[in-house]
């Protein structure tokens, strides 16, 4: 996962934020199974970052 500014949302109109949203909650469920799953430890490493 990428880190989001404010900043960079705030530019941004609501059909591109809408589209974001969904790639982000895509990206973070896929996340979310390959941790129960014992996936990759690499991926799991960015969901736990700050």
């Amino acid at each position: 996962m990428t880190k989001i500014r404010a900043r960079d949302l705030r530019n941004l109109k609501k059909d591109d934020l809408v589209k974001l949203l969904a790639e982000q909650k895509t990206e973070l469920a896929s996340l979310w199974v390959s941790k129960v799953t014992g996936g990759v430890v690499a991926k799991l490493k960015n969901s736990c970052s700050p």
